[in-house]
C-alpha cells in the first residue's frame, strides 16, 4: 500500500519543488559545499571517502550503469 500521493508529472529529487520546502536549506556558500540540501560533486565525493565509500568505484559504477541503460534502448 502507498503512503503517499505522487504527482505523475513530478520528480521527488526535482530541485525546482524541493527548494519550496518549509525545511529547505540553501546551500549560500561555495567555500561550505556540504552545507545544505544541494551539495555539489565535489562534496558528495568528499563525503563518500570520509564515511570509508570508495567514489572512483562509486562513480565508475554509475558510468557503466549509464552505458548499460542506453544500450539496452538501442535499435
Amino acid at each position: 500500500m502507498c503512503l503517499f500521493v505522487l504527482s505523475r508529472l513530478a520528480h521527488l529529487t526535482n530541485y525546482s519543488l524541493n527548494k519550496a520546502a518549509p525545511n529547505f536549506i540553501p546551500n549560500k556558500d561555495a567555500y561550505t559545499e556540504a552545507k545544505g540540501n544541494k551539495w555539489s560533486l565535489l562534496a558528495f565525493k568528499d563525503f563518500l571517502k570520509l564515511n570509508g565509500v570508495n567514489p572512483v568505484k562509486i562513480m565508475g559504477d554509475i558510468e557503466e550503469i549509464i552505458i548499460k541503460t542506453i544500450l539496452s534502448i538501442e535499435t
